[in-house]
């Protein structure tokens, strides 16, 4: 019997010895698990912080292409009205301007549009960019592009909406190019 409680004893002791080493040795392998587990959470954490802060910021940098779209507006209206300062009327037309300091004529103003000409042009020259620029009020092209201005503002970092602006104003200025030759008579298209 004493034998017996002796080998149960050991039994116990080894079973123990045993139990502590499995033991062991399965906190080693949680450690491991729990270890790679934190690598590849820290890893896919850092990149979920990383797009939440670049998808953080898209809508500032967004607003931030606005201000300096209308920035940019209004500093080259500045420089316009500058100018326009010591512009002439024209004395056979109603808000037709002209002026030393501007290379091409265009037309300006919202309510009241005026048109603005280039002083180096001749008479004849004149009478059809006067045409011209009528047919620019008439059509309501400032209005156009104004609204197309915006609509650019606002959608300033899509190349699409750059592209239709660019060709938006050439069609307008084609339109009423066009309009004032088929008024022309033979002789004077040539």
């Amino acid at each position: 019997s004493a034998s017996y409680q002796n080998i149960r004893s050991d039994q116990k002791n080894n079973m123990t010895e045993n139990d502590i080493a499995n033991h062991i040795n399965m906190d080693q392998l949680q450690d491991n698990s729990t270890s790679a587990s934190d690598e590849s959470y820290t890893s896919s954490n850092k990149a979920q912080i990383i797009n939440t802060t670049v998808f953080s910021l898209l809508p500032y940098i967004w607003l931030t292409g606005i201000v300096v779209m209308l920035v940019y507006s209004v500093i080259s209206m500045i420089r316009l009205r500058r100018n326009l300062v010591g512009n002439i009327p024209l004395p056979s037309e109603k808000n037709v301007f002209i002026s030393d300091y501007i290379v091409s004529p265009f037309v300006v103003g919202i309510i009241s549009p005026k048109i603005y000409l280039p002083s180096c042009l001749s008479e004849k020259e004149l009478e059809y960019i006067i045409l011209h620029e009528k047919h620019h009020i008439k059509r309501k092209d400032h209005w156009i592009k104004m609204i197309a201005f915006a609509a650019l503002t606002i959608h300033w970092f899509n190349p699409l909406v750059w592209m239709a602006y660019v060709l938006m104003c050439k069609d307008l200025e084609l339109a009423c190019d066009e309009r004032v030759i088929r008024n022309m008579d033979f002789t004077e298209k040539r």
